[in-house]
C-alpha cells in the first residue's frame, strides 16, 4: 500500500501539486465574533460563536450563540496558526495595523 504524503511536505517548489477545489454540497459560510478553544493531546477544537446582547448587570453577561465547531490535529492547528500570521500582517500591509484587543 502506497505510503500517504502530505501535500507540499518538503517537496521543491516544481514538484508540489497544483491545488484543485470543489465545494461539498454541504459547504456552509459561517461567520463567528467569539471563539472558544479546547486542546488534548490528540487534537484543538475551535467552537465558534456570534455574541448577541450583552447584559446591564453586574457583572455583565454576553449572551453567546454557538455556531459550530471545528476539530483538527495539532499539526494542522500549528499550520493553519502560521498561514494566520503571515495573512494578518498582509492585511495590516495593506490596511494598516489592526488594533490589540483592550485588556
Amino acid at each position: 500500500m502506497a505510503k500517504k504524503r502530505q501535500v507540499g511536505s518538503s517537496l521543491p517548489p516544481s514538484k508540489i501539486p497544483r491545488r484543485e477545489t470543489t465545494k461539498s454540497p454541504d459547504f456552509v459560510s459561517i461567520y463567528a465574533n467569539d471563539i472558544q478553544l479546547q486542546t488534548s493531546s490528540w487534537d484543538l477544537r475551535m467552537i465558534l460563536g456570534e455574541v448577541g446582547d450583552v447584559s446591564e448587570g453586574d457583572p455583565a453577561v454576553a449572551q453567546i450563540k454557538l455556531i459550530g465547531e471545528l476539530r483538527m490535529s495539532p499539526q494542522l492547528a500549528k499550520r493553519l496558526a502560521l498561514i494566520l500570521i503571515e495573512q494578518l500582517k498582509r492585511y495590516e500591509q495593506q490596511f494598516g495595523e489592526i488594533p490589540g484587543p483592550k485588556e
